[in-house]
């Protein structure tokens, strides 16, 4: 029985790093597959693609949009190894063909990078560690006698993008009480969340920490632009953690 077509769209180094020689051995049963590392839709990458049934990219891929539909006529299926992929497949695609995605890996390690700049900037890490590395330590006087102004617990955070990372970090920082100021139009549906979602103006007025965790799409391009930024409060700390 002829094995269906898969072409893997990918570096050699970073398709071993998802896929193993096993992993490339249960492949090898089930598909006649074969692997381009051409970051464009090169005329090879292209030739592949005419026979093929389906496809397997990374955010080393090129971008495709209604014209893979043309010079891949028989193409069924995308499996992407990443979380993003409304501004990877655009047009018709992602109606058109099933698109799967692995979000999972990615995603937990953006959220715990995210969380502990929340902590590392929140607290003025940066800022202590210049005073106690100047000769004098006033810095310990002043703590003494004035305690500390940066504390973090009950604090109020904005958010713009509530999907599966912004969720995530949440999670990791329940234990601090945080108020979150959510802005995210399609994510109504807090699922025991303690968030509070308002418009994007009262999340930036309101933010002395702002997280961003919304993909970025045609949508979202843009939405920080010099108006926006100007509504953040003085001495802000904006995070971004957009998934191209």
């Amino acid at each position: 029985m002829k094995k269906p077509v898969l072409i893997v769209s990918a570096p050699e180094k970073l398709f071993a790093s998802f896929c193993a020689d096993r992993h490339q051995r249960r492949l090898a049963r089930t598909f006649d597959w074969k692997l381009n590392s051409s970051r464009t839709a090169s005329p090879a990458l292209r030739r592949q693609l005419a026979i093929a049934e389906a496809l397997i990219t990374t955010w080393d891929s090129p971008r495709f949009g209604d014209e893979l539909l043309r010079f891949a006529p028989q193409l069924r299926v995308i499996a992407h190894c990443g979380g993003e992929v409304k501004n990877r497949f655009t047009g018709t695609l992602l109606d058109k063909l099933t698109v799967t995605t692995a979000p999972e890996p990615m995603a937990r390690a953006t959220a715990e990078l995210a969380a502990a700049l929340v902590l590392y900037c929140g607290r003025g890490i940066d800022e202590y560690r210049s005073l106690l590395r100047m000769p004098r330590n006033r810095i310990y006087d002043d703590v003494h006698c004035n305690g500390t102004p940066e504390f973090l617990i009950g604090r109020e955070l904005g958010m713009i993008g509530f999907g599966r990372i912004g969720r995530m970090v949440v999670d990791l920082l329940r234990g601090f009480d945080f108020r979150w100021q959510v802005y995210d139009p399609y994510s109504p549906d807090v699922n025991g969340h303690s968030v509070e979602f308002v418009n994007l103006q009262t999340v930036l007025r309101r933010s002395n920490i702002l997280i961003l965790t919304a993909a970025l799409t045609d949508e979202t391009r843009g939405m920080l632009n010099r108006k926006n930024l100007s509504r953040l409060p003085d001495g802000t700390w904006l995070e971004e953690d957009w998934w191209t």
